[in-house]
């Protein structure tokens, strides 16, 4: 990671640039709930039809606000590619660079697949990883923070029920995660194993027709093709039971905030306009 961080350093001030604008795109997000509370509950309910231009002008603001969060998020998501690819172009060089300095011995013990491999397919996942630091580092916990922070301001105890709610989560996502890694791993062994087949039937293909052996070379990559496919599905099941096991405990909190929330609007401890804003900050 700090091999990472030492090339996006080359471009500090697009990395800068890319962060500022999405937590700027991240406020916005943030004060769109906010507003639509304040409309809700201090403007529909009680304007007067002689004060309806307040509520144009609030959701005009409201509009552009939402617009502003759009254009700041693709700014910074365009901002955020550019450094990842020229983040990527630098760390193939010196990849190359070294691989081109390697002896034999190293080559034979990293095996040739195994560099190509890290040249092509590693570097592709460098190059997502840098992105979703970019365009998440900043903006994840803003969302998950000032969420919280707003939540509190409108309604400190329904507040409760998503912090609850986030230990549960954690505990989901690290079960899985420490499950995944270990299967993604295999995966990259086996893409290994079918480029060196690849390679080996593209550098000996004359040999390969001589021999008549060309059924028997398909047959081998079906096989190792197969293989990766199998492992594949596996690590993509694993990790894709996070999705419906998060989503029933948020939809929980939900029907919590919603019953504990009609309560409240009841009691006059709170209002409509701040439960559908809680909702939002919630999800």
């Amino acid at each position: 990671m700090l091999f990472i961080f030492k090339k996006m350093g080359a471009y500090k001030g697009q990395v800068i640039y890319s962060l500022v604008v999405k937590a700027l795109g991240a406020g916005a997000d943030l004060l769109l709930p906010f507003i639509l509370a304040y409309m809700i509950d201090d403007l529909l309910l009680q304007v007067t039809p002689e004060d309806y231009w307040l509520l144009i002008i609030t959701g005009v603001g409201m509009l552009l606000v939402a617009l502003l969060g759009l254009f700041f998020n693709i700014s910074a998501n365009r901002s955020a590619e550019y450094v990842s690819s020229l983040t990527v172009r630098d760390v193939r060089n010196e990849l190359f660079y070294k691989t081109e300095r390697l002896n034999a011995e190293q080559v034979d013990k990293v095996t040739t697949s195994s560099l190509i491999s890290r040249l092509t397919t590693d570097t592709y996942n460098i190059f997502q990883m840098v992105g979703s630091l970019q365009r998440l580092g900043i903006r994840a916990p803003m969302l998950l923070i000032g969420g919280i922070i707003m939540s509190a301001f409108m309604d400190p105890i329904l507040t409760l029920v998503m912090v609850v709610m986030l230990p549960l989560i954690s505990i989901v996502v690290y079960q899985y995660s420490k499950r995944g890694q270990p299967l993604y791993k295999d995966i990259q062994v086996q893409v290994d194993e079918i480029i060196r087949v690849l390679r080996e039937n593209i550098t000996g293909v004359r040999v390969v027709r001589a021999l008549s052996m060309t059924d028997y070379e398909q047959q081998r990559f079906d096989k190792e093709n197969q293989k990766a496919v199998e492992k594949e599905l596996i690590a993509t099941i694993t990790m894709n039971r996070i999705s419906p096991i998060i989503s029933v405990i948020m939809n929980v909190g939900l029907v919590v905030v919603l019953v504990f929330g009609a309560y409240r609007v009841a009691g006059g401890f709170t209002k409509v306009g701040q439960i559908l804003a809680l909702i939002t900050y919630f999800t």
